[in-house]
């Protein structure tokens, strides 16, 4: 029966978050409104919650020094994307620019990481297939969710089956958010948008175009 509820919660969600994406105005925030509210309703219905506010945030991992050699990892490839695209970038973006972009952007990266991991990999995960098959399963979720931005495709793909994993294991959210947030500043500052068209995914791909200056 808890398999049936969880396949059933995602069905409904994943509809909802696809109506939201590809039917944009007033009509797509309602779904997008929706989607949330299933997520919660799902959530509170539950008698017995194997994740709560608190789990989310209070697992860190027990290799701390692997996470910090991560975070000093993706820290020098910003780094080193800023110094290597300086032809790109000059004239473009500043450094402050990609700082305000990093911090503006925390809030939404947490906020995919609990639609993510904190829904969508629990939901999976209560189906009753392993941590690598779940991995998978959520990752191609969501690279199918940006659709059709060929950049963020394959990189919401691959990011989401490694960010699914380390939830699996550690189930902190702050440092996959963090991850995700330190990649997506990368790639946005990095990359031309004439070919990730500022991140754009649905119709609203075909219709993005560059700044008149």
């Amino acid at each position: 029966m808890r398999k049936i509820a969880a396949l059933i919660e995602i069905k409904i969600v994943l509809i909802l978050t696809i109506l939201c994406i590809w039917l944009r105005g007033p009509v797509g925030k309602h779904f997008a409104y929706a989607a949330v509210a299933a997520v919660i309703i799902g959530w509170l219905a539950r008698k017995e919650r194997t994740q709560t506010w608190k789990t989310f945030f209070k697992e860190l991992p027990g290799e701390l020094g692997l996470v910090n050699w991560t975070l000093a990892l993706l820290g020098a490839m910003l780094f080193l994307g800023k110094v290597a695209y300086s032809k790109h970038l000059l004239g473009y973006v500043e450094t402050p620019e990609i700082i305000a972009f990093f911090f503006g952007y925390l809030g939404w990266g947490l906020a995919q990481q609990l639609l993510l991991n904190g829904f969508l990999v629990n939901r999976i995960k209560e189906c009753g297939i392993g941590d690598i098959a779940t991995s998978l399963a959520a990752g191609t979720i969501f690279g199918a969710l940006h659709l059709p931005n060929p950049v963020l495709v394959p990189i919401t793909f691959v990011g989401g089956i490694a960010l699914a994993y380390l939830f699996l294991k550690w189930r902190n959210l702050y440092i996959l958010a963090i991850a995700q947030v330190l990649v997506a500043t990368i790639v946005f500052h990095t990359i031309s948008p004439n070919l990730h068209h500022n991140f754009r995914v649905g119709p609203t791909y075909y219709t993005w175009a560059p700044p008149k200056h």
